[in-house]
Order: structure tokens, then C-alpha cells, then sequence
């Protein structure tokens, strides 16, 4: 499958999960703290190189990738996501600079399910969103381990991502994933252009 093919089914499966994320926001009530950007600060974040394609060829389409992956290849770059505005004169931890192009365990963060064994979903909500809505998330929680309540289910967008090359589905530090996306696109390109 050519790359820009595998960047359109990426999206597609976001869209999707956009449209499910904004029916649970809406129907549960709850959404992010405005301009939180805490979920970024995590120095544990795995992301695969698929996931992060939709990003990577949108920063080679804007001249940045060249750059970006050079600066990923030093080793001080850290584990916090190179994406992450720190704003130092809020109280606010920061936020992603590339949202639009964020990756599927961004976009799953705090607004999703995880099935357990027996099937049952759990709300896999942030600590921020439950100490916020600390009113209310009892019986959202509640709501969606009843089945009363649709929430976005993590596996079956990580399933549906699989679908469209497993080869690029290993888990990876974030910046290190981005890195490798970016790497799988100027390799793409550096290729074509030289036939």
C-alpha cells in the first residue's frame, strides 16, 4: 500500500473515533480542562509509528520533517513529547502544538474504554477530568460499566490501525515513534524522488 494510502486510513480511523469522542463528551457531560495539556507531560508515553504517520507526512509537506528529525536523533531530546508547549506564565501544565495531527493514544486519552475480561467497559478516564467532575463521574463511570452509555474502546482502533500495516505497530517512546514515522516518510519519498 502506497504511503499516502496508509496516511488517509490512519485518518479515517480518527475521524471515526472523533465522531465517537465528541458523542460521549456531549452525552456524559465531561471534556478536558481547558488548556491542560497534563496527559502530554507523562514521560511513559508509547505510540506506534503508524499512528504518528498522519503527523509525520504532514511535516514533511510543510518542510519541517528534515529538521525535527535530525533534532530527534540527538540524544538530550528527553521523554516528554517534543509537541508540548510548556507556557510559563500559566498554572496550566502546557498543551500539543499539533493537535490536529496528534496521535491515536492522544486522541484516546481520557475519553475512552478499556474492556475487561469479561467484556465489561471501564471508563479510563484522566485524574484531572475525575477530580473536576468529581460530581458527576461517579455516574458516567457508572453509565458506561452498565452499557448505558457509548464509550470509544481503545482496542478497536488499535485493531483497526493493524489492519492497515502491522509492520509499523510496535510501541515505541513518543518521541522516538515520532521519529521513526518521520524516518518511514523521507525514507518513502527520498526513494521516489530518486528513480
Amino acid at each position: 500500500m502506497q504511503l499516502y494510502r496508509k496516511v488517509q486510513a490512519v485518518e479515517k480511523a480518527f475521524r471515526a473515533l472523533g465522531r465517537e469522542v465528541e458523542a460521549f463528551q456531549e452525552a456524559a457531560g465531561v471534556s478536558c480542562i481547558r488548556g491542560c495539556g497534563a496527559c502530554c507531560t507523562y514521560e511513559e508515553v508509547l505510540a506506534s509509528t503508524l499512528e504518528l504517520l498522519p503527523l509525520a507526512y504532514h511535516l514533511y509537506r510543510h518542510g519541517r520533517a528534515t529538521e525535527l528529525f535530525e533534532s530527534l536523533s540527538s540524544s538530550d531530546v528527553g521523554n516528554v513529547c517534543v509537541f508540548l508547549d510548556r507556557d510559563e506564565d500559566d498554572s496550566m501544565p502546557g498543551r500539543c502544538t499539533v493537535h490536529p495531527h496528534r496521535g491515536l493514544i492522544c486522541r484516546l486519552f481520557g475519553f475512552s474504554g478499556v474492556a475487561d475480561r469479561r467484556g465489561r467497559v471501564h471508563y479510563a478516564a484522566c485524574r484531572l477530568i475525575k477530580e473536576h467532575d468529581r460530581e458527576r463521574f461517579p455516574a458516567v463511570e457508572t453509565a458506561v460499566g452498565e452499557g448505558r452509555l457509548s464509550i470509544p474502546v481503545g482496542a478497536r482502533y488499535y485493531l483497526m490501525l493493524n489492519a492497515v500495516d502491522p509492520s509499523l505497530m510496535a510501541y515505541h517512546p513518543i518521541n522516538i515513534a515520532i521519529r521513526k514515522s518521520i524516518e518511514t516518510v523521507l525514507g518513502y519519498y527520498s526513494y521516489r524522488r530518486g528513480r
